[in-house]
């Protein structure tokens, strides 16, 4: 991962220095170690007053800093197949909708086509990293849940020409089970297990 000293550049940049975070390498390295948890609100920057957050958040607060410190540091949103290889307590949804899997989303810093993970190690459910995803989209530090939702639907285009069980599912009933696996994660991730 690259490393450059931050700049009173922005909000982002100014509140990491305001905490003594001088280096995106000791940015990162804090993002990573404070727990996994699901914010007050879509906006990246309140991970600084939940004191936790999501692949969402982390790699929106490392993506503004090095967007305010022009550095070519990337967030990318991805797209995977999740299975009970990944997270075991997934097999009751899938069962309960004879999915073989479910396409997610998560996700990871880019830099020159090499991807970081900042949540790897926290709690997030999962039994072991996603490591390569079948889809990237390199996105903006904070997006819209509208856009967001745009890259839901083409990730459901993509899959539904996978795999015969993905192409069955409405749109709406795509987006309940992933409110269900949603649902789980949260459950299962409470703020404080790290």
């Amino acid at each position: 991962m690259i490393d450059f000293i931050i700049q009173e550049n922005g909000k982002f940049s100014n509140r990491c220095l305001e905490m003594r975070i001088t280096s995106f390498l000791k940015l990162c390295h804090w993002l990573n170690k404070i727990p996994y948890g699901y914010n007050s609100n879509t906006d990246s920057f309140s991970l600084f007053t939940d004191y936790c957050g999501t692949c969402m958040s982390k790699h929106g607060v490392a993506a503004s800093v090095a967007k305010e410190n022009k550095i070519p540091v990337y967030k990318y949103l991805g797209f995977y197949r999740l299975d009970s290889s990944i997270v075991s307590y997934i097999d009751k949804v899938l069962i309960k909708y004879n999915l073989n899997f479910i396409p997610q989303l998560h996700c990871v810093l880019g830099y020159e086509n090499v991807f970081f993970d900042l949540t790897e190690g926290n709690c997030r459910g999962k039994m072991r990293d996603v490591g390569q995803m079948d889809l990237y989209f390199k996105i903006e530090p904070d997006i819209s849940d509208e856009f967001k939702q745009r890259l839901y639907f083409i990730s459901l285009g993509y899959y539904s020409q996978l795999d015969n069980l993905i192409s069955k599912l409405s749109p709406q009933k795509y987006f309940d089970i992933i409110y269900e696996v949603d649902d789980l994660h949260k459950n299962h991730c409470s703020i404080g297990k790290g």
